[in-house]
């Protein structure tokens, strides 16, 4: 039993973003999963196909889905591909008794970071539905 839970637990790790990369901006692309509206912001899990570091010193961590938070007016959908840069933290949050244990609920979505997309220049930035890639 000891054994299958430290499995668990290192597949669980092996994803998320190591606390030394906390706020170093990052180059993603990926597939939009999902979108939350609220206000002015858009949140929404990205499917990472692809991480460059900004930082010539870093390496990019294998991420497999971030939920990011973009604060301006965009019209993604979900099924499309975006290539943004993100700044990544780790999956974390509040876990008080008796309320929503957040971090667990990263954990249960396979969420491996956290990230508020950050504006640059629009050069480079690429969008495409997801329905004509497929084809």
């Amino acid at each position: 039993m000891a054994a299958w839970c430290a499995l668990v637990l290192a597949a669980d790790r092996a994803g998320r973003l190591p606390e030394a990369l906390a706020g170093q901006e990052f180059r993603l692309q990926g597939v939009v999963e999902n979108l939350e509206r609220d206000g002015r912001r858009t949140r929404f899990a990205l499917h990472v196909t692809r991480c460059e570091a900004l930082a010539r010193d870093i390496a990019c961590p294998p991420l497999g889905r971030v939920r990011l938070s973009w604060y301006a007016d965009n019209a993604l959908a979900v099924g499309e591909r975006w290539a943004l840069t993100a700044r990544l933290r780790p999956p974390m949050g509040f876990a008080n008794p008796d309320t929503f244990d957040y971090a667990a609920w990263l954990r249960r979505e396979h969420i491996h970071a956290l990230a508020m997309c950050v504006r640059r220049r629009r050069r480079g930035v690429w969008r495409q539905r997801h329905s004509r890639c497929a084809g």
